[in-house]
């Protein structure tokens, strides 16, 4: 777990809000947190615990008295992550509102899981703190035991009793899963493998008959089925080859009547064909005269319509002519009143409209006659103000001239010299500049914190990497001796399996001897039974037989028959073993060559011992007995090959593994170099800018000895307030002068106005003089053209011009309508003389087409045109009629060749349907006969390897009841072992011991080797006194300093070792107590450790407000203390 950023608001001293970035705090391993009594340190970490736990342990029931007395919300804000095989940010919030008794209740709470898509994981107060607990697997208690130390607390772990403090280690390292939950996991496995053996059982009686026996002797089934199918195979095929000549004869004969019926059919419709034909000649002539014909029809019908057309146009023209002389004579009636009414109308209409004209006059000039009157009336009393202003801003002007004098001296009182300006100017500079190489030294300094870091990460890496790498040489180490055993196992069967072999070979011969003898025994029992006294030997031609041989018990031809065949099956079975062994070799040797790269020296498989076959005792086995043990063989070899294939499984993963590893190596090897060599540049780096800093603070005393470097800026301040006060005076200055110009202008400006009204005042006199006399001209001019101000002279004219408007309007529309007719009319005349032209054109093309088609008419003989037309065939009757002509003649051909072809297979042979019928059933019947034991052979097949399957289920089953058998006794034993809490009071007793262990070796280290921490017989702790003979004595005899020295060490030790929820370490430790009772050097012993501490990946924050603990660190964060006035404490960063 590692803080990254903390806010606060409304908590004890802290009123507004204020933030501590953590990463920056943490970056130098062991930081500080600084600030007067009171002033709010321990409030951060009560502000840590209410965000997580919603708790603060300091308070009355958690939470009362804790909230701001000038603010009325609480707020705090924690976020963290955690780095374990993944990293992953989490934000809590809490916020309270305040209540009129005096308490707190919760405003809003929320769990965050933070990325590019946040996640609230809890929004309810019990959610939130459960969810921490379990994303920490720390309770409040655990966290301010382990975690936090805030006061009070620091050294309860030491003091906590022995059942106490061992469920405490149960929980911060998780031992839970060595208690109920192993009692749990082992009750699974229990009732899971129960469960399976009745399932076992259950299968196994459900897959019924699956014996060895009935397995075989469905086999010999088998074969007697397969035996008979082949045989009737052989007769199906000779009985398929005769029925199959005789099909094709009868199927040619089948098809030579076929093909003859339809070639009498053909020969049948060949009258038709010749009809068709002479139908296609008259076709042809009709079609060449054809195109006269329709000339002719087309030319008698264009002559009837070309007449018509000429007599409708006829009558068009008439009537057009008529309405051409009608609006004629009204266009000139119109042209005549407009000549006789317009002049004097026109007359009218001029003078109302220069009557409208002075009416217009008048009216603007009595307007403007009135403005003018008024106009000099506002005049009158403006520049009566403005004489009484004018007075007024003289008085004001006087005023002015003092003030600008006063002004004038405190400027020159105030300014400040340029020379003493540049000298604070130079010094700042030169504060600047020292200023930026303290800053690069300050740089360098935490770049190389970080190289230092990441050097000593990958130092840790590579260790790891190296000891992976050593791991996974024993693991190849290991590897390989188990290729060694599977290669020796499966030469050994090799050499079994040849030696038995062996052995077969020479059994197979001896037995074939025994079957001769047997033969020739026979043969002899039967000479010797057909031998009677006195006839001849056949064999000797002796007639006398005194000692016939006699019957001998020996095994029978059929047994040593049995037998070879039983010795050939198992050197069969030998030879497929040995042929699998072989490629099994094969594989072993080429993974062992693989195995052998991957290991520091060369190596190379053993030679596997040979044994001899008096080794194997085979000369007291039987035939039984040596098939059995061919059949072991055959058992192991499948065995190996799996056995094989689970190894060469492992390999893989095994050779994947160490070229990573390897990969990795390399890596961190690469980047320390890189980090070391980062590192000496930097230190490089830092003591040129060190050097240059310290002249930089020499040069200052001597050049800047008036002025202290820490509070130059007060000098830079009093000169800018200086400034500002001679700025302010000059813009006082400034802004009067402006002022008295502004009344310089405004005086000047009044008195031009003031003369310029006298102007204006003679000038509107004049003017309304003027304009009297053009009204009453005006006035007498409208009564000589009859009119009066009065009269309606907008309506008189509207009247007169809508007359005129009229009139023209009716003589242009009685024109317009003429000139329309008119042009009707000739293009009428035109449309007539048309139509006649092409009339007489008509009447010639019929004449013409009439006499070109009698005259082809009769050169072709038909009678008329509807001879023609009868005669007359379209394109596609054509194209018919020719095809059905070409199909007649193409299938006449065709059947003609198909009855040639056929008669030469036939070659005069012919069969009846009777002998046809004969064949085709004896095939059917023997098909039918095959195809039956074809199926038998399938069921049997199918029965076979279902009763396989069954009897090699059932041996698996029985193989995995065995197995399953063994793993339950196991577990109930350990069932037996885990009951109750005994194992897990055992691991917690245990990693108390490593605590204190380690715990003890730090308190050495503080203490000089004078005190060591162990654990007494009850779980408790006790000090042992080196320094005084070794005497052990409890832990509340220490001292003060003793005490947190002790407690300090085993804090420490414990939140070294926590490991959250299982795989997140911890990365923090915060402490609030306890360095006021070390003296100087025990300080800096323990501030080293813990500096120590922080190179193994742990931040330290601790709280305190002693000075010299303040000095010794780098990273501190400083608290302020709240103002009386009302603003809270404040944080901020400060690094050396």
């Amino acid at each position: 777990m590692r803080p990254i950023k903390l806010t606060v608001s409304g908590l004890h001293s802290f009123k507004e809000e204020q933030t501590v970035d953590f990463n920056a705090l943490c970056e130098g391993g062991v930081f500080g947190i600084f600030g007067p009594t009171g002033s709010g340190k321990s409030s951060l970490l009560d502000a840590i615990t209410l965000a997580l736990y919603g708790k603060v342990e300091r308070a009355a029931k958690n939470t009362q008295g804790i909230l701001n007395h000038g603010s009325d919300r609480l707020a705090v804000s924690f976020t963290f992550e955690l780095r374990g095989a993944a990293t992953v940010q989490y934000q809590v919030e809490r916020t309270y509102k305040g209540t009129k008794e005096g308490g707190l209740k919760i405003g809003s709470c929320r769990l965050i899981r933070m990325g590019e898509a946040s996640e609230v994981l809890a929004d309810k107060e019990r959610d939130v703190t459960q969810g921490i607990q379990k994303i920490l697997g720390l309770t409040h208690d655990d966290f301010t035991r382990a975690v936090v130390l805030p006061q009070g607390k620091f050294a309860e772990f030491l003091t906590l009793k022995g059942a106490d403090r061992r469920k405490m280690l149960q929980r911060l390292f998780h031992l839970e899963k060595y208690g109920d939950e192993l009692n749990d996991k082992l009750k699974f496995r229990i009732s899971g493998i129960g469960q399976r053996l009745k399932e076992i059982l259950a299968e196994q009686q459900g897959l019924g008959e699956a014996s060895e026996e009935a397995f075989k002797g469905l086999q010999i089934r088998f074969a007697e089925i397969n035996n008979a199918a082949d045989n009737k195979k052989a007769d199906l095929q000779q009985q398929e080859k005769k029925y199959d000549e005789i099909k094709q004869l009868w199927q040619w004969q089948q098809e030579w009547d076929d093909q003859k019926r339809k070639y009498e059919q053909l020969l049948s419709s060949s009258a038709g064909i010749e009809q068709l034909k002479e139908q296609l000649k008259l076709a042809e002539s009709a079609a060449n005269i054809k195109p006269y014909l329709e000339e002719w029809q087309a030319a008698k019908e264009n002559e009837t319509t070309s007449k018509k057309l000429m007599e409708e146009a006829c009558q068009a023209f008439d009537s057009a002519k008529q309405q051409e002389e009608k609006w004629k004579g009204i266009s000139d009636k119109a042209r005549r009143d407009r000549q006789e009414k317009e002049p004097e109308w026109l007359k009218e209409l001029s003078n109302l409209r220069h009557g409208k004209q002075i009416y217009a006059n008048l009216t603007v000039q009595q307007q403007k006659l009135k403005e003018k009157n008024h106009l000099k009336e506002v005049k009158l009393k403006e520049a009566k103000k403005k004489e009484t202003a004018l007075i007024d801003l003289q008085g004001k002007q006087q005023t002015l001239f003092a003030g600008l004098k006063d002004l004038q001296k405190a400027v020159a009182e105030t300014v400040v010299s340029s020379s003493h300006r540049e000298i604070v100017r130079l010094a700042l500079a030169e504060k600047q500049s020292i200023k930026g190489l303290e800053d690069q030294l300050s740089e360098h300094r935490q770049e190389w914190k970080r190289h230092h870091q990441a050097l000593l990460m990958h130092r840790e890496k590579l260790e790891e990497h190296q000891k992976e790498e050593s791991r996974l040489n024993k693991e190849t180490q290991d590897l390989y001796k188990k290729y060694e055993k599977h290669y020796g196992q499966v030469a050994n069967a090799e050499n079994r399996a040849k030696i038995i072999k062996s052995v077969l070979a020479q059994r197979i011969a001896s037995t074939r001897e025994e079957m001769a003898e047997a033969y020739r025994e026979k043969v002899s029992l039967e000479l010797s039974a057909a031998l009677n006294e006195g006839e001849a030997c056949p064999v000797c031609g002796s007639t006398h037989h005194p000692e016939p041989i006699k019957t001998r018990h020996h095994i029978s031809e059929d047994k040593h028959e049995e037998i070879v065949a039983l010795y050939e099956n198992m050197t069969n079975e030998l030879e497929q073993s040995i042929n699998q062994i072989e490629t099994l070799k094969v594989r072993l040797e080429s993974q062992s060559e693989r195995l052998s790269g991957l290991m520091p020296e060369e190596t190379k498989l053993p030679e596997p011992i040979e044994q001899m076959a008096e080794d194997l005792h085979l000369d007291k086995m039987d035939e039984n007995e040596l098939a059995e043990y061919v059949a072991s063989i055959g058992y192991d070899v499948k065995g190996y090959r799996q056995d094989i294939l689970g190894l060469n499984g492992s390999l893989d993963k095994h050779a994947a593994a160490v070229q990573t590893n390897h990969q990795a190596v390399s890596k961190s090897e690469t980047q320390e170099a890189f980090y070391t060599e980062q590192q000496e540049k930097l230190e490089s780096k830092a003591k040129r800018v060190k050097e240059s800093f310290e002249q930089k603070m020499a040069q200052w005393l001597v050049s800047f000895k008036a002025f202290d470097i820490a509070t130059i800026e007060m000098e830079l301040d009093k000169l800018h307030k200086a400034d500002e006060h001679v700025e302010q005076l000059q813009k006082r200055y400034n802004l009067q002068l402006e002022q008295n110009e502004e009344i310089d202008k405004t005086i000047e400006r009044l008195r031009k106005e003031l003369n310029t009204f006298e102007g204006e005042l003679t000038e509107l006199k004049g003017a309304a003089s003027e304009l009297e006399q053009s009204i009453s001209q005006q006035d007498g001019q409208l009564r000589e053209f009859n009119l009066e101000l009065t009269s309606p002279i907008d309506d008189l004219l509207h009247q007169v011009e809508t007359r005129l408007t009229q009139l023209k309007k009716t003589e242009a529309d009685s024109y317009e309508k003429w000139q329309k007719a008119q042009t009707e009319s000739l293009q009428l005349d035109k449309r007539h003389s048309n139509a006649i032209s092409t009339h007489k054109h008509a009447e010639e093309r019929k004449t013409k087409a009439l006499v070109q088609w009698e005259e082809k008419r009769k050169a072709s003989g038909f009678a008329d045109e509807l001879a023609v037309q009868a005669a007359y065939l379209s394109a596609e009757q054509l194209e018919n009629a020719e095809q059905r002509i070409n199909d007649y003649q193409s299938r006449y051909q065709r059947l003609q060749a198909e009855l040639e072809r056929l008669d030469g297979l036939l070659d005069n042979r012919s069969i009846n349907k009777e002998i046809f019928d004969s064949v085709k059933a004896d095939y059917q019947s023997i098909k039918a006969d095959y195809e039956s034991l074809i199926e038998q052979r399938a069921s049997l097949r199918q029965e076979l390897e279902t009763m396989e399957r069954k009897r090699d289920r059932y041996q698996a089953l029985e193989k995995e009841r065995n197995e399953h058998e063994k793993e339950n006794n196991k577990l109930s034993k350990l069932q037996q072992v885990f009951r109750g809490n005994g194992f897990v009071e055992f691991v917690a007793e245990e990693q108390l011991h490593q605590v204190c262990h380690s715990a003890s070796k730090r308190l050495g280290d503080l203490t000089r080797q004078r005190y060591a921490l162990e654990v007494d017989t009850s779980g408790g702790f006790i000090i042992r006194d080196d320094a005084n003979g070794g005497i052990r004595r409890p832990v509340s005899s220490l001292s003060g300093g003793e005490t947190f020295l002790t407690s300090l060490s085993l804090a420490l030790s414990l939140s070294e070792q926590i490991q959250l929820s299982g795989d997140v370490p911890l990365q923090f430790f915060f402490l609030d107590e306890g360095f006021g009772t070390l003296d100087q050097d025990l300080l800096d012993t323990v501030v080293t450790a813990l500096e120590k501490l922080h190179m193994n990946r742990l931040s330290i924050g601790v709280i305190s407000h002693v000075p010299d603990l303040r000095a010794r660190l780098a990273r501190k964060l400083i608290v302020g203390p709240a103002d009386p006035a009302g603003s809270g404490s404040t944080v901020r960063l400060e690094t050396m």
